[in-house]
């Protein structure tokens, strides 16, 4: 874990306790430690019984990325002496930029809204969330939505997958580390179904 030596950043929540209506106080309490690298581009947070692992632009690849998921939680667990985990979650946040202005959202999105559903009238902005559960209990969480664009000329789309495990307590270690990368492979078949050819052109030119 040494390479997380950047800055470390708190965060903090603040609550109100009210006994009585003439007896109200502002509780603050931590509630996540975040330990960067010191090119900010990895992120381990540490909460109370929370562990995130987060990767920035450019994304390196699962290769890289699961060997510091699973260093981290070796770390977590044995810091913390827990035994078990009962919740683990895989999110990728996708921004999916189109050079041209006024795209067709369907150009890229496969389960974007059609735009020929009122006569005349082109689709600018949809928000959408869908959430699954499989027949193996894992839910899929699915927001696709438009962004503002962050330059003239493109249009700007966001896909944003969570696959959750969270029926089942997990207590041995290669089983957790089974169901993270069962996590990511049903993450990156839920992605292949929702993107175009077109979409997939512009990941691989990034």
């Amino acid at each position: 874990m040494s390479e997380y030596s950047g800055q470390p950043r708190t965060q903090h929540v603040r609550t109100i306790a009210a006994n009585d209506p003439s007896s109200v106080a502002v509780q603050t309490s931590l509630l996540r430690v975040q330990l960067p690298t010191p090119d900010g581009k990895h992120l381990v947070s540490v909460g109370h019984k929370t562990l995130a692992i987060t990767v920035l632009r450019p994304y390196s690849g699962w290769a890289i990325f699961k060997p510091r998921i699973e260093q981290a939680l070796d770390a977590f667990l044995e810091i913390t002496s827990y035994t078990a985990v009962a919740r683990i979650g895989i999110k990728y946040v996708n921004r999916i930029i189109v050079p041209k202005a006024d795209a067709n959202a369907a150009e890229v999105l496969t389960g974007a809204p059609a735009q020929d559903k009122i006569s005349l009238a082109q689709l600018v902005n949809f928000t959408q969330f869908a959430e699954f559960v499989r027949t193996d209990r894992v839910k899929v969480l699915v927001t696709q939505a438009t962004l503002q664009p962050s330059r003239p000329n493109v249009t700007e789309y966001l896909l944003d997958i969570d696959t959750i495990w969270d029926h089942q307590v997990l207590s041995d270690r290669p089983q957790i580390a089974d169901t993270v990368d069962k996590l990511h492979d049903i993450e990156g078949a839920t992605f292949e179904s929702l993107i175009t050819e077109q979409a997939r052109s512009l990941f691989n030119a990034g």
